[in-house]
Parts: structure tokens; sequence; C-alpha cells
């Protein structure tokens, strides 16, 4: 029976060069610096829409407590505390951090404002138009005031 004489050299070796692994590491660290920016523009963007979505909720949310108990519910927006509130039910909503609102119907020097918009027993309402702004993207929530119809735009 004949044995096989193995022998190693380098030529037989199998891995990876310390050029290649260095090769691999660089295109890493290329697709993440490119990659985390984009994911965390995509976290801010979502906030915005929940925070849209929220606000909405409590709105429509207050319109619908004025049909229902046939009074008027008014509806508190103070842009320096970034905050909904209804003073009649104590309800509030507290936007996130990152988030600010503003009125673009009206001047933007006053970023500090209140306004209120006011649900009746029938529906309407004031109307009006809020901003929820966060970096360079912004959601607008649109008031009706023939029918208090709240909508994200």
């Amino acid at each position: 029976m004949k044995v096989k004489r193995v022998t190693f050299s380098a030529g037989n070796k199998r891995g990876f060069t310390l050029i290649e692994l260095l090769i691999v590491m660089v295109i890493a660290v290329a697709i993440i610096t490119v990659a985390v920016p984009r994911f965390s523009r995509s976290i801010d963007t979502v906030r915005l829409h929940q925070a849209a979505r929220e606000s909405a909720a409590f709105l429509r949310l207050s319109r619908n407590s004025a049909v229902v108990h046939s009074g008027p519910v008014a509806v508190e927006i103070d842009a320096g505390e970034r905050q909904l509130y209804v003073a009649a039910t104590g309800n509030s909503y507290l936007l996130p951090p990152q988030i600010s609102v503003s009125f673009p119907d009206e001047s933007d020097h006053y970023p500090d404002v209140r306004r209120t918009i006011l649900f009746h027993a029938d529906g309407s309402s004031t109307g009006g138009r809020l901003s929820l702004d966060s970096d360079k993207r912004s959601q607008q929530i649109t008031i009706d005031w023939l029918t208090g119809r709240v909508s994200i735009e």
C-alpha cells in the first residue's frame, strides 16, 4: 500500500492575505458610512409622520367630543411648548423634542405663539392649518372650517 506524502508549502495554504482582509474592511467602512446617515434620516421621517398622525387623531377626538357632548371644544396649540391641549378635559398631546409646530398661514416671526381651534357641536370648526417640522421635512395638518374634517397633507 502506497502512502501519499503531503507537504505544505506557501502555495498550498488556503486562506486570506492581509491585503485581501484590508480591502474588505475598507469596503465595509465605506458602505456603513453611506448607510448610517440615510437610516437616521428615515427614522426622523417616521417620527414626523407618527407625530402628524397622533396630532390629527387628537384633533379628531376633540371634534368628536364636541359633537357627542353637543358643546364647543377648544383645542389650544402652543408652538413654544410644542403641545396641543384641551382645557375643558385636561387632555393634551406633547410633540416629540425634535419636532416643532408652526402656523403656515401666519407670520413665522413669532415662534412662541398660541392658536386656538374651536370645534362646534355641529362638527364645524374655526379651521386652520398647522405645520409639524423636523429638519428639512414637514407635514401639514389642515382643519376644514365648514366640516371640521382633519386631514394630513
